[in-house]
C-alpha cells in the first residue's frame, strides 16, 4: 500500500491526500512506529507478482480530515 502514489487523469483528484500517502510511504518516523510500509513492499516484491492498481474514491461533501479519519479507520491504519 502507498507504493507508486503517481498522479493520474481518471479524474479530479485530491493531490493533498496524495502527497500524504507518498510522505507516509517515505517516513521513517511512520515506518517504525507504525506500520512498515516499505518493508511489506519489500516482502511482496520477493514474489515477483502482478501490481495492480488500487483506486480510493472518497466522497466531495464533507471535511478533508473527516474523510481522512475514515479512510485511515477503514484500512485499519488506526
Amino acid at each position: 500500500p502507498l507504493a507508486g502514489t503517481a498522479p493520474t487523469d481518471i479524474g479530479p483528484e485530491c493531490r493533498w491526500l496524495r502527497l500524504l500517502f507518498r510522505y507516509a510511504y517515505s517516513s521513517t518516523w511512520i515506518n517504525d512506529r507504525y506500520f512498515n510500509f516499505q518493508g511489506l513492499v519489500e516482502y511482496k516484491s520477493r514474489f515477483r507478482g502482478e501490481r495492480l492498481p488500487l483506486y480510493i474514491c472518497l466522497p466531495r461533501h464533507g471535511s478533508n480530515l473527516m474523510r481522512m479519519a475514515g479512510f485511515l479507520i477503514l484500512t485499519k491504519i488506526v
